[in-house]
C-alpha cells in the first residue's frame, strides 16, 4: 500500500484513491476521496470541526471581507460630492485611494508574520476594529493631506483582508473542500466594489 503522508511530492495532493491502495484518512461515506492534510486525533483541531462550527468560522471570514470591501470602495460614487463638498480634487482623491491599496499590500508584511505567529483570531479582531477610524476620519476631512493619511491608515490596518482570508479557508477545509470556499472569498473580495453604492 502507498502512503500517501509520506511519498507525496511537495506541491502536489493525492485526492482520489480509485484502486484503495493508499493509507490515510479517507471521507467518511466515500472511501474515493483522500482527506488531505492528514486530521489529528484532537476534536480541537479545525479540520474535525462540525460542519456547523467551520460554516461560522468561515462566515465570520466572509463578514470581515464583506466590511472591510466595502469600506475601501464605497468613495468611488461619490468623489464628486466630496471634490464638492471639501475642495480635494479628483486627482488628489484617486490619489489617496492608490495609496490605499498600496498600503492594503504592503500591511501585510507586518500583519501577516503576527497572524502566523500569534494567531489569526486576533488579527481579525485588531483589524476590524482599528478600521473604525480612519473611516470615520474620512468624513471629515478637508484636505488633501487628511485624506491621504486616513486612507493610508485604512489601507495599512486594513491589509489583512488580502491575505489572511486565504490562510483560513486551507485551516478549515480539506485540499477538496478548498476550491468552493476560496472562490467564495475571491467573489466577496472583488464584489464589494460593485455593491458599494
Amino acid at each position: 500500500m502507498l502512503n500517501l503522508y509520506d511519498d507525496i511530492v511537495p506541491g502536489t495532493v493525492h485526492l482520489v484513491d480509485v484502486d484503495h491502495d493508499i493509507q490515510g484518512r479517507h471521507l467518511d461515506g466515500d472511501q474515493d476521496i483522500v482527506l488531505v492534510p492528514k486530521p489529528s486525533s484532537d476534536p480541537e483541531d479545525p479540520l474535525n470541526w462540525s460542519k456547523q462550527r467551520k460554516g461560522l468560522a468561515i462566515g465570520m471570514v466572509y463578514c470581515y471581507t464583506i466590511g472591510l470591501g466595502i469600506s475601501s470602495a464605497v468613495q468611488y460614487s461619490v468623489l464628486t460630492q466630496i471634490t464638492e463638498a471639501t475642495g480635494i480634487t479628483n486627482a488628489q482623491l484617486n490619489l489617496g485611494t492608490g495609496l490605499q491599496f498600496l498600503f492594503l499590500g504592503w500591511g501585510n508584511l507586518i500583519w501577516q508574520p503576527i497572524a502566523l505567529t500569534y494567531g489569526r483570531r486576533g488579527v481579525y479582531v485588531l483589524s476590524a476594529f482599528l478600521c473604525v477610524f480612519p473611516i470615520i476620519w474620512s468624513a471629515y476631512s478637508t484636505s488633501a493631506g487628511e485624506w491621504y493619511a486616513h486612507r493610508i491608515i485604512f489601507g495599512f490596518v486594513g491589509g489583512p483582508i488580502e491575505s489572511l482570508p486565504e490562510i483560513s479557508v486551507p485551516d478549515l477545509f480539506f485540499a477538496h473542500e478548498r476550491g468552493t470556499y476560496m472562490g467564495i472569498y475571491v467573489f466577496l473580495l472583488f464584489g464589494c466594489n460593485f455593491v458599494a453604492p
